[in-house]
């Protein structure tokens, strides 16, 4: 079965509703109660230029010897701004199932021409294990700006039963130089609305709105200045990579740290690793990061509380230079 939505939470939440629901059908067609699940598989890949998540579980129905097993494979794919799933409750035909949802994702990608000035997704695990990608899109608007499109879409298991999810969007604004002009973002969190919050400059001062697990937020920030943007990162890389300074400071904003204030990060230079050259440090969370002297992000970690977060590039198209 394979599904298009126009209104949709996300690849991760989404396709997780979609399991739920099969898992409802699969035990009205067999009469018998779900008496058992655990996540088989957790992926993600591309197709073309378009990542997909992919969920696979093991279940069972019935008790004792009317016990039966079965494996429910489900793929979702976002297609800018529409969102195909497909899910299989036969095992085995995994190719099968998996050629099938790649045409169903090239129909709604076909005519797809919207030329970006760079792009890239990255691939996210969290000790080895994939919980989902990162994606990004720049473009030129017609003034010139840049216009970013950032999605992270996370499938990350609680145990061997239970999983997370987490999708968020974010559409931001920044002029050549990598300063943020706006930005609006949301996240959706086991299927329902974490946050959502939008930054602009008015009267020489950076405004906040929006809403945190229910409760309505609204601040100016203390700092009035310059903040670097989501495209400034590359930008102030690749000025850093090609200096002789060691280092370099900025402020960013960065609502899942505190979205009430500006905060400080410093880019340090750093050799004693094979896999990073660079070191992004904000407050307690360090980020060690391979970059290219054009300032794009190859792959990169953090280690935190026993976790070790890694994120590795597998597409991009473009590069992150104004022409």
């Amino acid at each position: 079965e394979c599904y298009a939505f126009l209104e949709f939470d996300g690849a991760a939440n989404s396709l997780h509703a979609i399991v739920e629901h099969s898992l409802g059908g699969a035990e009205q067609i067999n009469g018998k109660p779900l008496s058992g699940r655990f996540t088989l598989g957790l992926d993600m890949g591309m197709i073309g230029d378009t990542p997909f998540l992919q969920l696979d579980t093991l279940y069972n129905l019935g008790e004792g010897s009317e016990k039966v097993a079965g494996v429910l494979k489900g793929l979702s794919a976002q297609t800018n701004q529409s969102l195909q799933i497909c899910v299989h409750n036969e095992m085995g035909y995994q190719q099968a199932f998996h050629d099938v949802f790649t045409s169903f994702v090239q129909a709604f990608t076909a005519n797809d021409q919207q030329p970006e000035l760079y792009e890239a997704t990255y691939r996210m695990t969290i000790n080895g294990i994939p919980v989902g990608y990162s994606q990004e899109k720049h473009t030129i608007d017609q003034d010139g700006d840049i216009a970013t499109v950032l999605r992270d879409a996370m499938i990350t298991p609680v145990d061997q039963v239970a999983v997370s999810r987490s999708d968020s969007q974010t559409l931001e604004w920044s002029r050549p130089d990598g300063s943020l002009i706006n930005a609006q973002e949301y996240t959706i969190e086991n299927g329902q609305l974490a946050s959502q919050f939008a930054i602009s400059s008015a009267e020489d001062a950076w405004q906040v709105t929006g809403q945190m697990q229910g409760k309505e937020v609204s601040a100016t920030l203390e700092y009035n200045s310059w903040l670097l943007s989501s495209f400034g990162n590359y930008t102030e890389t690749a000025l850093l990579l090609a200096s002789d300074a060691p280092s370099a400071d900025y402020h960013i904003w960065l609502s899942d740290a505190d979205p009430t204030s500006a905060l400080p990060v410093t880019f340090t230079k750093i050799d004693e690793l094979p896999d990073a050259n660079l070191q992004f440090d904000l407050g307690p969370l360090t980020l060690k990061y391979l970059a290219t002297e054009n300032g794009s992000f190859e792959k990169g970690s953090i280690a935190q509380g026993g976790a070790e977060l890694k994120l590795e590039k597998v597409y991009s198209k473009g590069q992150p230079v104004m022409p």
